[in-house]
């Protein structure tokens, strides 16, 4: 008889997201971000740096660098997922960030053409925890993996 348990995390928190620091002609931003944990005693204290650089063609690379502090039982029970957690959060927010600014050409070329004021971007869908902790999990594991059998000369 096989056991199977499912471990959902769930995490919400309530904060605030400040500008320390801006510089236009750098195209370098850096923010201050803190919460706590609604429902429990942890919180998370961010510093984030952000700035673009060319990218192939006429594309913008969009760079950063997190420094992440968590403290209370979401620091325990995150440590080893956490970096896979944030690489799918920023891949999704990249992912999202760069449907909003084609579809808000697009509304815009339109309006442009019939002459009207361009609708605001629709706004992004929640991400879904369960789908994020098991990606982030199976390429925990996969990384495991290769780490294993990957090495072999």
């Amino acid at each position: 008889m096989r056991r199977i348990i499912v471990l959902v995390l769930s995490l919400a928190f309530a904060g605030t997201v400040t500008i320390e620091e801006r510089h236009d002609d750098e195209h370098r931003v850096v923010l201050h971000a803190r919460g706590m944990e609604q429902k429990g005693k942890g919180a998370a204290n961010a510093k984030v740096t952000s700035w673009l650089e060319p990218g192939e063609g006429d594309l913008t690379a969009v760079k950063m660098v997190a420094d992440i502090q968590l403290t209370g039982a979401v620091a325990q029970l995150s440590r080893g997922l956490l970096p896979e957690v944030s690489r799918k959060l920023t891949a999704q927010f990249a992912e999202c960030l760069h449907e909003s600014m084609l579809a808000g050409e697009e509304s815009a070329a339109e309006a442009t053409a019939e002459g009207a004021r361009a609708p605001a971007p629709s706004t992004a869908k929640p991400i879904s925890g369960i789908r994020l902790g098991l990606a982030a999990v199976g390429s925990a594991i996969a990384r495991f993996f290769r780490r294993i059998f990957g090495r072999r000369s």
